[in-house]
């Protein structure tokens, strides 16, 4: 089977695979793009481009800074909502109809990397010394076609996930509060509920929702290893899930999400003191409770998890007649390898820096697999993941049904896949 088929193989997979608590914990809010590190200088003299760019946030600031520096060159942009972006995007590629400039959030690539209509980025007439110079090389395997070395994405930065807490009511409840004594204080478990105890004891809260410990141990994993086989197993999945247990028996999550009115509500008043996400949620912090400025911290994830969740990517089709432009594009707005983050020392954090926090975890980040399945086994996670909350069954055993379910339900697409991949070697 030739590399030629996998587009046709690769839509019938997503149509079939499209037909609580992990969808709580992402709505891609995007960093403010004049912040970042501008558009290069343009490849030659240009005259009448007009580029066409689809994007599930507005890139609108940067899009001035683009086209200020090329006359003659105009940037259409086209807005899809966060969850229909993938939809929409494959529609249009099967139908011929693609953009030059295709963004989408990181957490959606599964859908798209098995397709052959992409443009190969890593390649010295686009991204080559960029990829070589800017993107370790724990995070390739997201970034690449499955079974490929061509790079079909370009991160818009390196995800990264921390920990937000509030300093001041940490320190009020005598709780390690300092963002480097807390980030060591919560690698233990028992030291994470113990914090949540005591803080509840206040009517103040760590955790939204009981199975948060779960869902964030999987930021660090993926859905899938590199040969498609379900990759959430293990002992740090049962310590997770346990924990959430413990959440759940004992009343510890505040049961609502920062995402809707109650829980922005939550973070104003200070009943809601932590929340996970990656670095880019300071942006957010501040939309949401702008009177808490300076009272938040950042430090690395609990339970020594190494993980990302959000961001945005962005992918070329094949098909553009702007290629070279489109590159100069999202090479421009790419903040990914750059030595500082647009948020470090945001003023919602009192000046902090945590640079060594970031730097940290995208040198312990483990390799991640996209693929085809995401979706849908997203969504048994997020079912599975409560109904073990609730469960008194051996979370091992619950563990290994999921394995066994999951790696038998694509067993015939995984297959397919793989042996396309290695065909088209």
């Amino acid at each position: 089977m030739r590399r030629t088929g996998i587009m046709g193989l690769a839509a019938g997979l997503f149509l079939l695979l499209a037909a609580g608590c992990s969808s709580e914990l992402y709505r891609g809010e995007r960093v403010t793009v004049e912040l970042l590190n501008g558009a290069p200088d343009p490849a030659g003299e240009i005259q009448d481009h007009k580029l066409q760019v689809w994007s599930f946030y507005d890139p609108g600031a940067y899009n001035d800074i683009f086209t200020a520096s090329r006359p003659g060159v105009e940037v259409e942009t086209t807005l899809f909502e966060h969850s229909e972006a993938a939809d929409a995007y494959l529609e249009a590629m099967a139908d011929g109809t693609a953009p030059d400039v295709m963004i989408i959030d990181d957490s959606m690539l599964g859908s798209f990397n098995t397709l052959g209509a992409l443009e190969n980025l890593n390649t010295p007439q686009f991204g080559e010394k960029f990829i070589q110079d800017r993107i370790p090389e724990n995070y390739h395997s997201r970034y690449r076609m499955l079974g490929d070395a061509k790079w079909i994405a370009l991160p818009l930065e390196l995800p990264v996930a921390v920990t937000f807490y509030r300093y001041d009511l940490f320190q009020e409840a005598g709780l390690p509060y300092e963002p480097d004594e807390l980030g060591d204080y919560l690698q233990d478990p028992d030291n994470w509920l113990e914090a949540a105890r005591t803080l509840a004891k206040k009517d103040i809260y760590l955790f939204q929702h009981d199975c948060e410990p779960a869902d964030i141990m999987g930021w660090g994993n993926g859905y899938v290893n590199d040969r498609l086989l379900f990759a959430r197993t293990g002992p740090e999945y049962e310590t997770a899930i346990e924990l959430s247990r413990e959440i759940a028996e004992q009343g510890l999550s505040l049961n609502m999400s920062m995402w809707d009115k109650n829980g922005q509500e939550a973070l104003r008043s200070g009943r809601l003191a932590m929340f996970y996400l990656g670095t880019w949620g300071a942006g957010s912090l501040e939309e949401w409770a702008p009177e808490t400025k300076g009272k938040w911290r950042v430090t690395k994830l609990p339970m020594n998890i190494y993980g990302s969740t959000g961001g945005a990517i962005a992918l070329l089709p094949g098909r553009s007649n702007n290629k070279e432009l489109a590159w100069e594009y999202i090479s421009g707005i790419s903040s990914a390898g750059q030595p500082t983050s647009w948020v470090n020392r945001h003023p919602m954090l009192g000046g902090q820096d945590f640079e060594h926090v970031t730097a940290e975890a995208i040198a312990n980040m483990k390799t991640q697999t996209s693929s085809p399945f995401d979706k849908a086994i997203s969504e048994r996670w997020t079912s599975f993941v409560k109904d073990a909350a609730d469960s008194n069954r051996p979370v091992k055993d619950m563990l290994l049904e999921l394995e066994q379910s999951i790696n038998a339900q694509f067993a015939y697409q995984r297959k397919v896949i793989l042996e396309t991949a290695s065909d088209g070697r």
